[in-house]
């Protein structure tokens, strides 16, 4: 889906604010001072594509002081189509809230999320390369939904499941209570771990050859870590390592310990890398990603950059972008003025000016 037209009010700063959309540009760049509710926008979408923002922020400093909720409504439309997709939430401080797709109330955030395959780079996003294997699991799991909507599903009772056997083992319970719940791992982690292997191997694959274009760097590769020995099924690994779990008190492995693990040359890149380099390659991966849904149907990906120019330099950021419009992406992107953008570029954005929480149509 395509966003034509976002509202947005309760949002951090955001009071009121519509913001028309240009079928005609690529790109909508949000330029104004640091504070002023560039970033706030992105959020939006993020909350509104996801369920959640991309900062670590509870739901109580997402909703703006004065405000009781936040309330954010999209008209989106798909390449070609003629008809117009309504779709808008609203949650309160206490995370309670409602969503609608055109004007019936839905019960799960995935219906929303299928509709609206966003992705983000912005300062935080050094965490997929440098941070805990937390970041590159959801990305890799972001990803596998997009191709398979059924893993979300799936991943949800695995969750559950985990958490009723860690309660057992923190309380020494018998072994007869457990059993169950290990068996629904069992099985949840085959199908898991099959589709996210399955994603893994053309993810690689794009990475791989985008890292190449975009960085001067050699011999970059990815791997992935399934959160498990490979020398046993995950049944026999679980009955193997039982007593340890039952003396650590929770399930220590399986795909909840799933990671990605990017080298070059052969060592960790958060070793060897500058903070330049380790950008562009996190840019590669979500460029990667991005070709990856294209290649799997969904051509109308949502990308959010929020101060791409932190650690790149011009021609580094030029060329990231001149990617992403040759692949004809929907891309919101903050910047505090217009320097350093490339007349391709700029003839190709749909400007607009944030101050103090509103937003204009620049001139």
């Amino acid at each position: 889906m395509l966003i034509t037209q976002l509202k947005v009010s309760g949002l951090r700063n955001l009071q009121d604010v519509t913001v028309p959309i240009g079928s005609d540009k690529h790109v909508s760049l949000f330029v104004g001072n640091n504070g002023a509710g560039k970033t706030s926008f992105l959020e939006a979408i993020h909350c509104l594509a996801t369920g959640s923002t991309f900062r670590n922020s509870s739901i109580k400093h997402l909703i703006g002081r004065s405000d009781d909720a936040y309330f954010i409504h999209a008209k989106a439309e798909s390449s070609g189509a003629f008809s117009e997709t309504s779709v808008g939430i609203t949650k309160n401080k206490a995370g309670k809230g409602e969503a609608r797709l055109n004007g019936e109330k839905i019960r799960t955030q995935e219906a929303i999320s299928s509709l609206f395959p966003v992705m983000v780079l912005e300062p935080g996003s050094f965490d997929l390369v440098i941070g805990s294997p937390d970041y590159r699991r959801k990305f890799l799991d972001w990803g596998v939904f997009h191709v398979k909507h059924e893993f979300w599903a799936l991943s949800a009772r695995y969750k559950k499941a985990i958490k009723h056997r860690n309660a057992l083992l923190r309380k020494q319970a018998d072994p007869s209570l457990i059993s169950p719940f290990s068996q629904q791992l069992v099985q949840l982690a085959d199908q898991l771990t099959f589709m996210r292997e399955s994603y893994f191997q053309q993810l690689k694959v794009e990475f791989e050859a985008v890292a190449g274009q975009l960085t001067d760097l050699e011999n970059v590769e990815m791997r992935y870590n399934r959160g498990w020995s490979r020398d046993l099924e995950y049944e026999d690994y679980l009955k193997v390592n039982f007593d340890k779990d039952l003396e650590s008190g929770y399930t220590r492995y399986g795909p909840h310990r799933a990671d990605l693990v990017i080298r070059a040359s052969g060592l960790p890149v958060k070793e060897v890398l500058s903070r330049g380099q380790l950008k562009l390659l996190v840019c590669s991966l979500v460029l990667a990603q991005c070709r990856l849904f294209e290649r799997n149907g969904n051509k109308e990906t949502i990308l959010l950059l929020d101060d791409l120019a932190s650690e790149l330099d011009e021609q580094h950021r030029n060329k990231v972008l001149h990617e992403l419009v040759q692949m004809g992406r929907q891309v919101f992107m903050t910047s505090v003025d217009l320097n350093g953008f490339s007349e391709e570029i700029l003839n190709q954005t749909q400007v607009f000016h944030v101050k103090q929480g509103k937003i204009t149509v620049s001139s």
